[in-house]
């Protein structure tokens, strides 16, 4: 059972990190350097948004 949890965290993990990924890509490099922090806070956004569904 513990391993299964650990598989689905796994999953969901690589999800995240996959669709930041194509987020990431889809930026303009011009919008990236007008708004530097953007990036930060939406990572911090999915972080939060991840711990939270990841802790139940």
């Amino acid at each position: 059972m513990l391993w299964i949890t650990h598989h689905s965290q796994l999953i969901v993990l690589l999800g995240w990190l996959l669709l930041f990924v194509i987020r990431r890509l889809s930026f303009s490099p011009r919008r990236h350097f007008e708004h530097p922090q953007s990036k930060f806070e939406e990572m911090g956004h999915w972080i939060r948004w991840s711990k939270r569904n990841l802790g139940r």
